[in-house]
């Protein structure tokens, strides 16, 4: 019988966060199941709520953790109702998520596992990502990036679909696009391993992918803007495959509405009618925005294969 190593993994998190959505992703960093590896937590805590920080602290105390103070360098400026980032909390999240892939790679950490701070996570997912044994994986997690819209997967093509084409700037129709997000996402909701071309928030990365250079500083000569796009393009070109997990997929809480549904999403897992909002009960989710750009291409069974 092969021996299983004990594996030394590093948890990262860039925190700045309302004190509720904090208390349920740390509770469920606590709840995980680490096996038998070596944990140690890194938390960048830029709150701007002393009680989130005091947080932070608690949990240091009970946990192997380290907390690092940010760096002030412009104030956060994100829509979350949209899910809109700005140059300035960019700038900030690429330089805390850079420091902790510095403080992977000086400390040996055979793994770096980077979530974000609004995701409360299945208990079963650090094994179940160690037990792909693939250099890169997230974990899935639905969202629904703007009010009344369709729930999503974090996956995307790079750059945006509606410049991908077999022909060299042929752009495809709004229909040809809903209908592939349509059929990747129902390809996605079953439990699986899927090759992708762009993933973020709650992902497994392997130290060598770490040192080969992948990071999330911005490209210059590449005009995407956000800090996963520039760790996804870097990956690729540098030969590492980039997976997403679907066996069991976390609970992106990232509205204060949604923590009603969190107790229910730990007893029973995820369900396909949580995480929406609507502008009144009565309103059916609007249909896919012509401005969407979250998509993903499936591996083994491509949904659409636009590689020739």
């Amino acid at each position: 019988i092969e021996e299983i190593r004990m594996m030394k993994i590093l948890i990262g998190s860039p925190v700045r966060q309302k004190k509720s959505i904090l208390q349920e992703f740390l509770l469920g960093l606590e709840e995980m199941d680490i096996g038998d590896n070596q944990i140690l937590y890194y938390f960048v805590d830029d709150n701007a709520d002393l009680e989130s920080s005091e947080l932070l602290v608690s949990f240091s105390q009970r946990n192997n953790a380290i907390i690092k103070k940010g760096t002030e360098l412009c104030g956060i400026d994100v829509d979350y109702e949209n899910h809109i980032w700005k140059a300035g909390a960019l700038e900030k999240v690429t330089l805390y998520k850079n420091e902790i892939i510095d403080y992977c790679i000086k400390n040996k950490f055979d793994y770096l596992f980077l979530i974000d701070s609004d995701i409360v996570i299945d208990k079963r997912t650090l094994n179940q990502l160690l037990a792909d044994n693939v250099d890169i994986v997230s974990n899935v997690f639905w969202s629904q990036w703007k009010t009344n819209g369709i729930l999503s997967p974090q996956c995307f093509w790079i750059p945006e679909i509606f410049t991908q084409h077999k022909e060299f700037g042929v752009p495809l129709s709004v229909q040809e696009a809903g209908q592939i997000i349509e059929e990747t996402n129902a390809q996605l909701k079953i439990s699986g391993l899927y090759k992708v071309d762009g993933l973020g928030a709650c992902t497994l990365i392997a130290r060598h992918v770490l040192e080969a250079g992948v990071d999330f500083r911005a490209i210059p000569n590449v005009r995407i803007p956000g800090e996963d796009r520039a760790f996804c393009i870097r990956a690729g070109a540098l030969g590492f495959a980039l997976y997403m997990d679907t066996h069991y997929p976390a609970y992106h809480c990232c509205k204060e509405i949604y923590l009603d549904r969190v107790d229910e999403f730990k007893r029973d897992g995820w369900k396909f009618d949580m995480c929406q909002t609507f502008e009144d009960d009565n309103k059916k989710a609007k249909p896919l925005p012509k401005e969407r750009k979250f998509i993903v291409r499936v591996g083994k069974k491509l949904v659409r294969d636009f590689s020739d």
